[in-house]
């Protein structure tokens, strides 16, 4: 672990001490000063008049990989996926602060703040955040890893822009989410004047949304303007990865894929009873560059789940996306079955124009079961096939190539 990570996680442990001792060295008589924990997912902690919260919690995802059979296309490697920390603090009811730090060194996790945002809820159903923040593109880029049906998100990911510093604004009504904001660049590329800027906005809506059957449909897109000196479509490893979604390139032999301007997605979801379907289609524009070709890119996904013990996804209508599966009967591994899921998805990435890209397009079946012995704890396992078709441009001998790929992850959530 880097010195950086190890005073991070120092940082943390500190804030996590002093939380859980605050409640023995603040003035035991003052009642409305009086902090209460609660032990359960995660550590939580309010005053007696509610002005002040506070909830410390992590995730750890850790994934094995027995089996890829072209190590060539897919290059990845078992490890701790994600392990992260998250502090959540409310002040006075309309204030709030979230920090999720992950301490792991995967490349496709740039190690370090994912989340650092202060919010301001003032204004009924309405949130404005400032900080380093997701941008509003993709049902599936927008559901928490954590909630996720599949270990990895589909390939369309790749295209979507990634975490950015920006200032947004979300509002919700009963059938309805609305979502705008303006981004700059990352944070490890510092704040200048000749940085990416961007803007995306989703909107979403949910004619049908009652305990057993939820209907949502949501339109999305996003402008930037990228740094022209930093123009660059050679692949993963050349160039700066200010445009780019490292989230998106697992299991994937795409790469990373930056250089584009405009972005429209649209999502359909369903959900009756244990059984849901999701689908989502994007495309990318490249505005005219003396340098880089136009460029432009299609993608899209479909997938089905059933939750054979009969539990249902949650739906989030704050946020338009979807949560997790909390099992009925929840298991220690002597008593009681959990939950259990199957799904399916196939997926699509391709070229509509000319690229200097050495693939062409990429498909990706992935086959899923899932085991949720407790609401913060599951087993996945996925089946993936993934096969390249090779941009004649460069391929050097074969038209195509495929990869058969086993992955399975255990999750707790802490």
């Amino acid at each position: 672990m880097h010195l950086k990570q190890c005073l991070m996680a120092a940082l943390f442990a500190f804030l996590f001490l002093k939380l859980l001792t605050a409640q023995y060295i603040y003035a035991a008589g003052a009642e409305n000063s009086q902090l209460r924990a609660k032990l359960g997912k995660g550590v939580s902690f309010r005053t007696a008049d509610r002005h002040f919260r506070a909830k410390v919690g992590g995730l750890l995802q850790i994934d094995t990989i027995p089996l890829n059979t072209n190590d060539q296309l897919i290059t990845d490697s078992s490890g701790i996926r994600r392990g992260r920390m998250t502090l959540n603090m409310q002040f006075y009811r309309d204030w709030n602060l979230r920090a999720t730090y992950d301490f792991t060194a995967d490349q496709l996790d740039i190690s370090g703040f994912q989340l650092f945002y202060f919010g301001y809820k003032g204004i009924r159903r309405t949130h404005f955040k400032i900080g380093n923040l997701q941008e509003f593109v993709s049902l599936d880029w927008l559901t928490s890893s954590r909630n996720s049906v599949f270990i990895e998100r589909a390939q369309m990911v790749s295209l979507v822009p990634p975490i950015h510093l920006g200032a947004t604004a979300s509002t919700y009504g009963d059938f309805w989410t609305a979502s705008a904001g303006l981004f700059g660049s990352r944070p490890i590329d510092g704040i200048h004047l000749d940085n990416s800027w961007g803007v995306s906005s989703r909107v979403t809506y949910t004619p049908i949304n009652t305990r057993k059957s939820i209907v949502h449909f949501g339109v999305s897109g996003a402008y930037r303007e990228p740094n022209n000196d930093r123009l660059n479509l050679q692949g993963p490893t050349a160039g700066s990865t200010d445009d780019l979604n490292v989230e998106g390139v697992r299991f994937s032999s795409v790469g990373r894929l930056n250089n584009i301007n405009g972005i429209i997605n649209t999502e359909f979801a369903a959900r009756h009873e244990s059984v849901a379907l999701q689908f989502e289609y994007l495309r990318t524009f490249r505005d005219n560059h003396p340098v880089v070709p136009d460029t432009a890119f299609d993608s899209w996904y479909v997938q089905g789940s059933w939750v054979l013990t009969g539990e249902r996804r949650r739906y989030r209508k704050k946020q338009g996306v979807f949560g997790t599966v909390n099992p009925k009967k929840k298991s220690n591994f002597v008593r009681g079955i959990g939950a259990w899921e199957v799904a399916v998805r196939y997926s699509e990435l391709a070229a509509v124009s000319k690229t200097t890209l050495p693939v062409d397009s990429e498909t990706n079946l992935t086959v899923g079961l899932n085991w949720y012995l407790q609401k913060n704890i599951r087993f996945m396992a996925n089946y993936i096939r993934v096969r390249s078709h090779l941009n004649p441009m460069n391929a050097v001998a074969i038209a195509d190539d495929h990869a058969n790929i086993f992955v399975m992850r255990t999750q707790i959530e802490f």
